[in-house]
């Protein structure tokens, strides 16, 4: 992947796949026949395409970034209070 191509996107949001619950609860994280960079340039000349701004796909970056991270938040409750980790 041609760093170009991420240039204006909040990747430094993104880890490895391993970081995120919602992610690592296979161990597949590579698929044959699958380039996840190919896919990803897809994906943006997509949504250039469909006229969605650099500045809006990287708000959907964020996002998706967001829920990832969510996913690895705990929450417990314990005996008149609830604690997130």
């Amino acid at each position: 992947l041609d760093p170009a191509d991420l240039e204006g996107l909040p990747m430094e949001f993104f880890g490895r796949p391993e970081d995120f619950v919602y992610l690592n609860q296979s161990d597949r994280f590579d698929l044959d026949a699958v380039d996840d960079s190919e896919e990803f340039i897809a994906t943006r000349r997509s949504m250039e395409a469909m006229d969605i701004s650099l500045q809006e796909q990287a708000e959907i970056l964020r996002i998706v970034a967001g829920v990832l991270h969510i996913g690895n938040i705990t929450i417990r409750e314990k005996v008149g209070k609830v604690e997130a980790e």
